[in-house]
């Protein structure tokens, strides 16, 4: 078949090989794919080579066969791709500021990809997000799949999944790419985005883009091989979540009540962590099954005040013996003393616990939902955004009154990242020191641990630390396993302050932390940037699900704006979905998941 749309991307003087070598100069092929094996009708190698994208298709197409065939070529390299020029189409399914007036929106950012090769696994060198300078979009890239087919040429085929992440926001746009490989270059690379975590703006994109495959030795290939096959054998065991019901009859549980409340078409992922096993749902898309559900990349929003924060605030406690929550926020962030509001009592718990004292308005989220706390949150420059944080009047004292407040939690990253800076040097990140003494101990992904959100729209910048990190559903599982079952230990290692801990996990009846009273719901209560639910038979809150009389417990949880919810059980059962309908429904699955007994290993409240 002619490569008639290859001209410009021809061999060039480097030696660059970039185009795939025609069908007809193919390598033949060596293995027969099983008679049995349905051929390709989605995405043929014909379509890849001098094809057009004029609509998205079934997600599957992406997926990487059962029983596929090993690759005959090996990808050590860089895959090239020039900025977009709108190919393809897309369609705009809600926007409802009107970004897409701007054609920045539309286009991707150029990406230059490295990839490593280890049998049928691709493994980006640079995982999680990257800044990319693009008007709109920031990437993320995952681990994706190479196989062989006969209907290919001789080529093998290989995909991998990618997320566009809003560079202001943490919003992702998720999706997939694939394109073939004959060992010396490459077809066009064939993308779609079918899914999103985004209240805002929903849209599929779709196009083929043309590609260069640059060969070269990696550094560290080995080393990358290595972790990422170390990755894949340590993810939780998964099994779809009907299952959860079969493998436990005596608890009677229904199963159907997993994602009530929440709109279904809103749901991005959906699981249940018990005992040893991620029990999760299919990752539906508008066209298909998601081709990477464990890589799928989930905007966690207000999920990182716990899991980077108070983290955060609990690993330096521990290893440095002193109580960082109750150190004063003007001794860590000098521009505290510029505030029209009054620091000179607050301390980092205060800011974990949003009860700085400082605000404008005491009812519900009424300072996260205006105008002040939209600038704060579009400003990229750190200087500009930590003088919007601290811009807001006194109005009550510290440690009384509960006022949610991204803002807060975002001057107690400030304080915590200079604080590591006294013990560490001044090149210590905060980030970097939660990825080395937390995240890498208890399992987490390494797209998670790559980055976060940072000031300046810069890997240098500041972590926001309200907002910006991505989960993939064994994340989701891993860190509440870290934090409900093992509370804060990795393996015989102790990482966590135990006693915060517990008080963030409702373990300490005498710390309960502050009730959040301008909710309008008594049970509801928040302690360093968790969330916790007071489940009482006596309460007429809770009368419809039929609990037993006397039936008392407490259900921490960690939150995101969008309608993301990650929450822990006494027993060792944590339920978790993302979603973008801004529904936060979890008390039928909990009613569920309360009729479970304890799991193996789960401490005692």
């Amino acid at each position: 078949m002619p490569l008639s749309r290859r001209a410009l991307f021809g061999v060039a003087a480097t030696g660059v090989a970039s185009a795939i070598a025609p069908a007809a100069a193919a390598v033949p092929t060596a293995v027969p794919v099983p008679a049995d094996r349905r051929r390709r009708t989605l995405l043929t190698a014909g379509e890849l080579r001098d094809g057009k994208a004029t609509a998205p298709v079934d997600d599957s197409a992406f997926a990487f066969p059962v029983g596929a065939a090993a690759p005959r070529h090996h990808f050590s390299g860089s895959l090239v791709l020039d900025a977009d020029d709108k190919s393809g189409g897309w369609a705009v399914l809600k926007d409802e500021v009107g970004v897409t007036a701007s054609a920045a929106y539309e286009s991707l950012p150029r990406m230059d990809l490295t990839f490593v090769q280890t049998g049928t696994h691709l493994i980006p060198v640079t995982q999680g997000l990257q800044y990319t300078g693009h008007a709109a979009w920031n990437v993320i890239i995952g681990p994706g799949r190479m196989w062989h087919e006969t209907g290919d040429g001789g080529a093998d085929r290989a995909a991998f999944p990618f997320t566009l992440c809003h560079r202001n926001s943490n919003d992702t746009f998720s999706g997939a790419m694939t394109f073939l490989f004959d060992g010396d270059g490459v077809s066009d690379v064939r993308f779609q985005i079918t899914q999103e975590i985004c209240t805002w703006l929903n849209f599929d994109r779709w196009g083929q883009r043309a590609a260069a495959y640059v060969p070269k030795t990696v550094p560290g290939a080995d080393r990358i091989r290595r972790a990422h096959l170390a990755e894949v054998a340590g993810r939780i065991p998964v099994r779809p979540l009907e299952s959860l019901a079969a493998d436990y009859p005596k608890a009677g549980i229904d199963t159907a009540s997993f994602g009530r409340g929440v709109t279904t078409d809103a749901i991005s992922a959906l699981g249940v962590y018990y005992d040893g096993v991620n029990y999760t749902a299919e990752a539906r898309t508008r066209h298909g099954v998601y081709a990477f559900p464990e890589s799928l990349r989930l905007a966690a929003y207000s999920l990182a005040k716990t899991a980077l924060t108070n983290l955060a605030r609990l690993r330096l406690s521990h290893k440095y013996g002193e109580d960082v929550g109750a150190l004063l926020v003007r001794d860590l962030v000098p521009e505290a003393a510029d505030s029209r509001g009054d620091w000179s009592t607050v301390t980092v718990d205060d800011a974990l616990d949003m009860a700085t004292g400082n605000y404008a308005s005491a009812g519900y989220e009424v300072d996260e939902d205006g105008k002040g706390m939209d600038d704060f949150v579009l400003t990229e420059p750190e200087t500009t955004k930590t003088t919007l944080a601290f811009d807001w009047p006194h109005a009550t004292e510290p440690g009384t009154y509960w006022n949610y407040r991204t803002s807060d939690v975002y001057i107690a990253a400030l304080a915590l990242s200079n604080y590591l800076r006294r013990k560490e040097g001044e090149d210590a990140d905060l980030y970097t020191f939660l990825d080395e003494e937390v995240y890498q101990p208890a399992g987490l992904s390494a797209g998670f641990r790559a980055q976060c959100l940072r000031t300046d729209n810069s890997a240098r910048g500041q972590p926001l630390g309200g907002y910006g990190l991505y989960f993939t559903p064994d994340d989701a599982a891993k860190l509440s396993r870290f934090l409900n079952v093992h509370l804060g230990r990795a393996g015989d290692r102790r990482l966590l302050d135990r006693k915060a801990l517990s008080a963030s996990l409702q373990r300490d009846p005498e710390d309960r932390g502050l009730p959040c009273s301008s909710s309008g719901k008594s049970y509801l209560h928040y302690h360093q940037c968790t969330w916790a639910a007071h489940v009482e038979a006596a309460n007429p809150a809770f009368t419809e699900y039929g609990y037993a009389e006397g039936t008392d417990f407490w259900v921490p949880s960690m939150s995101g704006v969008s309608g993301n919810e990650i929450v822990m059980m006494p027993n060792g059962a944590t339920y978790y979905y993302f979603s973008d309908n801004t529904e936060y429904a979890y008390f039928w699955p909990v009613f569920e998941l309360h009729k479970l007994p304890a799991a193996e290993g789960t401490p005692g409240v």
